[in-house]
C-alpha cells in the first residue's frame, strides 16, 4: 500500500516537471527565434549603413564592415563557449534563498546549476530513477 502511494506521487510529481520543463523549452525557441529576427534585422541596418558610407567615403565603409564583422564574429565565440542553452536564457536562475544549495553550502561544490531548467532535469532524472527502481513504467509527456 505505502509503496503505491510513493509510485502515484512520484508520477505526480513527475508530469509537473516535465510540464514546467516544456514551458521552458517552448520559451527558450521563441527567444532563439526573436534573436534570429533581430539579429538579421540588425545585419541589414549595417549593411545599408555601411551602403550609405561607401557613397560617402571608402575607407571608412570598409572600416565599419570590418568592425561589424569582427564584433558579430566575438559575439558568436562569446555565445558559443558560454555554454547556455537556450533553455537556460529563458528559465529564470536560480540564486539567493531559491538555490537548492543555499542553506546546505556543502552542496555547493557539488552542484554547479545554471538555471532552473537544470535544475528541473535533474529532479526529473531523480524521479525517473526511483521509478525504475521501483520497476514501474515512466510516464512520457
Amino acid at each position: 500500500m505505502e509503496r503505491e502511494g510513493e509510485i502515484e506521487q512520484i508520477k505526480r510529481e513527475l508530469i509537473i516537471l516535465q510540464a514546467r520543463y516544456s514551458l521552458y523549452r517552448r520559451l527558450g525557441r521563441i527567444l532563439r527565434r526573436i534573436f534570429i529576427v533581430l539579429a538579421l534585422a540588425l545585419a541589414i541596418g549595417a549593411l545599408a549603413f555601411a551602403v550609405k558610407l561607401f557613397l560617402v567615403d571608402a575607407l571608412n565603409s570598409l572600416f565599419f564592415l570590418s568592425a561589424v564583422v569582427l564584433f558579430a564574429f566575438v559575439i558568436v565565440w562569446l555565445i558559443t563557449a558560454s555554454g547556455l542553452r537556450w533553455i537556460d536564457v529563458a528559465s529564470p536562475d536560480i540564486r539567493g534563498i531559491y538555490s537548492p544549495s543555499f542553506f546546505y553550502p556543502e552542496l555547493q561544490s557539488r552542484t554547479n546549476i545554471r538555471s532552473e531548467a537544470e535544475f528541473i532535469e535533474q529532479q526529473i532524472a531523480e524521479r525517473e530513477t526511483r521509478l525504475s527502481e521501483l520497476g514501474v513504467n515512466i510516464p512520457r509527456l
